[in-house]
């Protein structure tokens, strides 16, 4: 099988413009959120203010296991609805064009959410002279948190791939993202 047949960019654009309400809500609040970090402290003070990468990562740490989880929901929908799941199975598309296609989909939308956050992030910082934020630091934080949400993002689509509803998928995304550092803190006695 070719790998051209493993993505269907039609089916995927009549999937997002199905879902585009909940996808443009969750896919926007953490940019604008993050420019509104770098602005509220900015407009107190005339002191420079130097933002690391903890203090630029609060709303992306907030929306990790949300917004991935909420993304892939709407992508994988269908497979919770008897009449959705029959439609979009009866199409010519076989089941693993589906999943790749959605999936990448995912993939993409979550990293275009996080470099418009980068770039949000940047051009408020040069708007605002006194907030200092280091260019090295934004590229760490379009890496680091495109991964995050990327690997969010592919536990909640194997779990829609097991469960049989939303509270399932749910329930077993959080056991796969959350199981290998609970033993992990377990066999260590849970120090800190």
């Amino acid at each position: 099988m070719s790998s051209i047949k493993w993505f269907n960019s039609h089916y995927l654009f009549q999937n997002l413009k199905k879902s585009k309400g909940v996808l443009a809500v969750f896919l926007v609040i953490v940019p604008i959120l993050s420019a509104l970090l770098l602005i509220l402290p900015a407009l107190g003070t005339n002191n420079y203010i130097t933002l690391g990468f903890n203090e630029l990562s609060v709303f992306a740490i907030i929306g990790m296991y949300i917004i991935p989880v909420i993304v892939s929901i709407s992508l994988f929908g269908y497979i919770f609805k008897r009449k959705s799941s029959d439609f979009v199975n009866s199409m010519p598309l076989n089941r693993s064009t589906i999943f790749v296609t959605n999936s990448i989909g995912g993939i993409i939308l979550l990293t275009a959410m996080i470099l418009i956050s980068t770039l949000l992030i940047l051009i408020t910082s040069y708007f605002f002279p006194t907030i200092i934020v280091s260019q090295g630091i934004m590229i760490d934080y379009f890496f680091i948190w495109a991964i995050t949400y990327i690997f969010v993002f592919t536990a909640a689509n194997l779990a829609a791939t097991v469960s049989g509803n939303v509270i399932t998928q749910i329930a077993v995304t959080a056991l796969i993202l959350f199981l290998c550092p609970f033993l992990v803190q377990s066999a260590n006695g849970f120090s800190a």
